[in-house]
């Protein structure tokens, strides 16, 4: 892991020296160099999941693929599993197993995780609420 990614892990990004310089009016060089600064990075909670993968088009009773990053933005590992619920009426069925185990997410890394759905009845504009528990 570099310095880089650690500063990262602690919510810490260095940004360089302020280096000054100037004339006094008496024509003498003035010079002032501070320390290295740093900013604080906005957290964002310690496993990050986003939509890497999602078709464009989905049809009514046509299986697609939804892949998710997990990633793991602490400076420890994670070994997860996932649950995925099934709520009535939404229209999608999970296909394969409902419980997985991902494995090991490394700390500064992440982990791509394929879902396979099966939407039913899709309806034009309905909005499609699930739960993707990790633990």
């Amino acid at each position: 892991m570099t310095a880089d990614e650690k500063s990262n892990v602690k919510g810490v990004s260095s940004v360089g020296k302020l280096d000054i310089m100037w004339l006094s009016n008496f024509g003498e060089r003035g010079r002032l160099q501070s320390s290295q600064l740093q900013r604080l990075i906005q957290q964002q909670g310690e496993l990050v999941v986003t939509v890497q993968s999602l078709p464009h088009f989905i049809a009514s009773d046509e299986q697609f693929q939804l892949v998710l990053r997990l990633r793991n933005t602490t400076d420890r590992k994670y070994n997860l599993h996932i649950t995925l619920n099934q709520i009535n009426n939404s229209g999608l069925i999970w296909v394969g197993d409902i419980k997985k185990v991902v494995g090991e997410v490394f700390p500064c890394s992440h982990l791509d995780v394929q879902l396979d759905i099966l939407p039913l009845n899709l309806e034009c504009g309905m909005l499609v609420r699930s739960l993707l528990r990790m633990f």
